[in-house]
C-alpha cells in the first residue's frame, strides 16, 4: 500500500467525494460544466488581445502594412482559430460571444491600417481579410468535409449544418 504524506500531498479520504470544477482545459480548448464555452472565448479573447501589442509595437516602429497584415495572420489569427470546430457552434448561439471575438479582428485591422475611421467591413475588403465569422464557417466545414470522407466518423456528425447567427 501507498501512503502519503499529508503534509505534502493533497491526499482525499478513501470515501470522501469527488470535488467537481466548473470548467476543465483540455487541449488547450476550455470545457465549461454548462457546455456555453463562454469561459473558453474570454480565454481567447484575453490571449488574442494581448497578442495585439506585438501589432502596436511593429506599426509604433514603421512596419508596413503588409508586414503587420502577417504578423496578424501568423501569431494573432490562430489564437481565434484553434480548435474552432469544437466550440464555434456553440458561440454563434450567443451574439455577444461573436461580438467578443470579432471585436479583437475589428482592433487588429485598425492596427494594421493606422486608421480607425475605416469602417469594419471596409477595412476587411482593402486587406483581403474575411470576418472571424466567415472564416469560422470555412474551417468548420473544412473539418467538416474531412470526417465525412473517413468512413469511420461519419456518424459522429450532426445533419444540421452550421446555424447562423
Amino acid at each position: 500500500m501507498v501512503r502519503f504524506n499529508p503534509l505534502k500531498s493533497d491526499v482525499m479520504e478513501p470515501n470522501a467525494p469527488f470535488p467537481l470544477a466548473n470548467s476543465i482545459k483540455i487541449l488547450g480548448v476550455t470545457f465549461s460544466n454548462d457546455f456555453s464555452f463562454a469561459t473558453h472565448i474570454e480565454n481567447v479573447v484575453k490571449s488574442a488581445n494581448a497578442s495585439l501589442q506585438t501589432l502596436n509595437g511593429m506599426r509604433r516602429f514603421s512596419a508596413n502594412t503588409e508586414s503587420i497584415k502577417y504578423a496578424y495572420i501568423a501569431y494573432v489569427r490562430p489564437i481565434l482559430e484553434y480548435a474552432c470546430p469544437v466550440w464555434v457552434p456553440s458561440a454563434l448561439r450567443t451574439v455577444y460571444l461573436c461580438q467578443e471575438l470579432e471585436s479583437v479582428q475589428k482592433r487588429a485591422v485598425s492596427i494594421i491600417l493606422g486608421r480607425r475611421d475605416i469602417p469594419y467591413e471596409k477595412a476587411l475588403e482593402v486587406l483581403g481579410l474575411p470576418s472571424l465569422q466567415n472564416r469560422y464557417e470555412i474551417l468548420i466545414m473544412s473539418f467538416r468535409k474531412y470526417l465525412l470522407s473517413k468512413s469511420q466518423h461519419c456518424d459522429i456528425l450532426p445533419d444540421q449544418p452550421l446555424p447562423s447567427r
